[in-house]
């Protein structure tokens, strides 16, 4: 259990760094093209296949940030109203259809590989399966967060109940 947490927090700071470099290389991408473009009359065609590759990581790997970090929208007005057996029953119901997400997210990266491995970038002989990756690999990464939460919350339930047992069984 502490594996989990522990390798989902050291992946959260990396996505973190990650996230932060693409903004910054967007950035300074556009910042040099727009200069190029207005003092030197030049334009630089593989500007936006970089910034479209670096933003698809991105927006990918943000996804898996919020999620982790629990930030994602929710529906916070329902989850409010709820409390008890059912709240608990609606979260196990909340992360086995985002861990279900997820596993289509990783299968169909992989079956989007055969179709885009072949295919290249207009301006640059790279494969547009680094495109596309961000899709599995953000799917994995969300799928060890949602294992982290489903048996942190069984763990918590489990001692719970066995705290409960104890006292009654004081009484």
């Amino acid at each position: 259990m502490n594996v989990f947490k522990t390798l989902n927090t050291y992946i959260n700071k990396i996505i973190a760094l990650v996230i932060s470099l693409c903004v910054a290389s967007i950035a300074g991408i556009i910042l040099c093209e727009i200069t190029l473009r207005n003092l030197f009359g030049m334009s630089m065609g593989i500007v936006v296949d970089i910034i479209r590759l670096i933003f698809m990581w991105m927006v990918f790997l943000g996804v898996v940030y919020l999620f982790k970090s629990h930030m994602l929208i929710k529906f916070e007005f329902f989850e409010s109203k709820v409390s008890g057996k059912f709240k608990v029953v609606l979260f196990f119901v909340n992360r086995l259809v985002c861990l279900v997400l997820f596993i289509v997210m990783v299968i169909s990266g992989k079956d989007l590989y055969e179709f885009v491995s072949i295919q290249y970038f207009s301006s640059f002989k790279l494969s547009l399966f680094w495109l596309y990756a961000p899709v599995p690999v953000s799917g994995i990464l969300m799928i060890i967060g949602c294992i982290e939460e489903l048996l942190s919350q069984t763990i918590e339930l489990t001692a719970a109940k066995n705290c409960a047992i104890k006292e009654g069984g004081l009484k």
